[in-house]
């Protein structure tokens, strides 16, 4: 199989956006990395763990481990109906 061209996504008529690993439905807002989707909840749950750990460890400096801790809480929150599917493996429609 020829290695994909990642430089620049192609764009296919039902607004579906590939770029490598990664896809982009442009008409539901939804984003996939390897067939997987990816719910902002779960990128904001680890936002969040970082900001604690590098508050609690006192790693970086304390605002910036701040902003990441509450950012990550907002995007936890503003996906919180979604919950049961952040980890959960396939497409997901």
């Amino acid at each position: 199989m020829a290695a994909m061209d990642t430089t620049v996504p192609r764009i296919q008529p039902d607004h579906i956006i590939h770029w490598g690993a990664v896809t982009y439905d442009v008409t539901h807002q939804r984003v996939w990395i390897g067939h997987q989707r990816l719910h902002h909840g779960a990128p904001g749950a680890l936002m969040a763990v970082m900001g604690l750990i590098g508050l609690v460890a006192h790693l970086g400096r304390p605002a910036v481990c701040l902003e990441a801790l509450m950012t990550g809480a907002v995007l936890m929150v503003h996906d919180g109906r979604d919950l049961p599917y952040w980890f959960m493996r396939g497409q997901q429609e």
